[in-house]
């Protein structure tokens, strides 16, 4: 949760890590987008890389980020933007999770969430200070279900539009499983929040499996919810 996935890291002496991580963005920055694709505006592209990985975990939408590049001085087209996007997923820097719709024009409008491979990548480039254990642990949980080849998207229920971070399938079937990913559950608004959203999701998917991960406590039960410690539920 704190170091990434990088191999290396485990090595390198802890004031030199978030300068090697940095030398792996610029890397990636170099070889797998600006070299490869004759990048034609490697500053704006970097800037969109920065600014997709210090995002890490959470919404993303092609019009946002083009109107930031855009306010920022750089002179790019909207085309750009899903072109880089799809050039990151493609260079393993990161993948995506889209809403639950089978029509592309509701995908199309609503957010993407996006998961960076290393997120302790994410902090060395974004120059943020504080551990940001709730995305980072979203983000472990993602590729773990990727890595089990799990059919998975996000929804928005009910009037307020809560966000559940993960329906899960095996394949083409109905959802099976419902996963909410916080760091700590101890403090009652967060139950609440959290309850509110499978409450309504329940409306959907009758009888869905709901599943709270956390960073830590111990397995328990909350009104047919499984709170399962992180550590628990990877193994």
């Amino acid at each position: 949760m704190q170091k990434g996935c990088y191999p290396a890291i485990r090595d390198t002496p802890n004031n030199f890590q978030r300068q090697l991580l940095q030398n792996y963005f610029n890397s990636i920055v170099a070889s797998d987008f600006i070299f490869r694709n004759n990048e034609s505006n490697p500053a704006a592209c970097k800037f969109f890389l920065k600014s997709l990985i210090t995002g890490n975990a959470s919404p993303f939408t092609y019009k946002k980020t083009f109107n930031t590049l855009r306010s920022c001085g750089f002179k790019i087209s909207e085309k750009h933007i899903p072109q880089w996007y799809e050039a990151a997923m493609e260079c393993y820097l990161s993948g995506v999770c889209t809403i639950n719709s089978v029509s592309p024009k509701k995908i199309s409008q609503n957010y993407r969430k996006t998961y960076i491979t290393d997120w302790a990548m994410a902090k060395a480039v974004s120059g943020l200070t504080h551990y940001r254990l709730g995305r980072n642990l979203e983000t472990a949980v993602y590729w773990h279900l990727v890595r089990n080849k799990k059919r998975i998207c996000y929804t928005l229920v009910g009037s307020h539009k809560f966000e559940i971070d993960f329906l899960i399938s095996d394949g083409d079937e109905k959802p099976t499983t419902a996963i909410q990913v916080c760091a700590e559950i101890n403090e009652v608004d967060v139950v609440e929040r959290e309850l509110r959203g499978f409450n309504e999701l329940n409306k959907l998917f009758p009888g869905i499996e709901k599943i709270i991960i956390t960073a830590g406590g111990t397995l328990e039960k909350i009104d047919e919810v499984s709170v399962i410690p992180a550590v628990d539920w990877f193994l």
